[in-house]
Formats: C-alpha cells, structure tokens, sequence
C-alpha cells in the first residue's frame, strides 16, 4: 500500500521522494541565461517532515548552484546571471518564509 505523505512541498518546487530520516529535497526550476543554454542557476532546499525547511542544522542549508562551462561570459550574459542569482536567492528565502508562516512560526504581515 502506497501512502501519501501530507506535507506539500513549496510553490514552484518539485519534489523528491521522502527520505527514511524524514526529509526530501525540493528543487526550484532551472534557470538559464539567454544565448547561453550551457549556463543554468538551480535552486535545492531540504525540506523536513514538519513541513520547514532546513536552515542547515539538520541537514543542509538551501543552495543555489551553478552549472557551466569554463568558458567565460559577455558583460551582458554576467548581468544577466546576476539578475537570476538574486532571484534564486530570493525563492528560497521564500520557501523557508512561505513554510514559517504555514507552521505558524511568523505572525502574518
């Protein structure tokens, strides 16, 4: 028998399986520079059991992680990467707020 587990992961991740320690990771989307499809910024978090996501005491902190060549970028590419890191950023600052706020940690604003 399959059993569904009630945490919903945050908006706009996926998620995968749960873990036997009461984790899973979730993945944000891949994000790619224009022109440069070899240059992509992702986005990790290890969410817990409890629905919060893991500030890194227990498993790991979220991440954002670059995959590229070694080859360089045009000024413009770099300020586009730029532009994606600070969103990145944003969206798992996001999901820990997002996940707070549904446990009842945070006051609403």
């Amino acid at each position: 028998m399959t059993t569904t587990h009630p945490i919903t992961p945050p908006a706009g991740t996926i998620a995968d399986t749960w873990q036997p320690e009461n984790y899973r990771i979730v993945c944000g989307p891949r994000r790619g520079i224009p022109g440069r499809d070899d240059f992509t910024v992702t986005t990790t978090a290890a969410q817990l059991g409890d629905g919060s996501i893991d500030d890194g005491s227990t498993i790991e902190p979220p991440h954002i992680s670059l995959d590229h060549p070694d080859r360089g970028l045009t000024a413009a590419q770099a300020r586009a990467l730029a532009a994606l890191l600070l969103d990145a950023a944003t969206a798992i600052e996001g999901w820990a707020l997002q996940a707070e706020v549904i446990l009842g940690d945070v006051p609403p604003f």
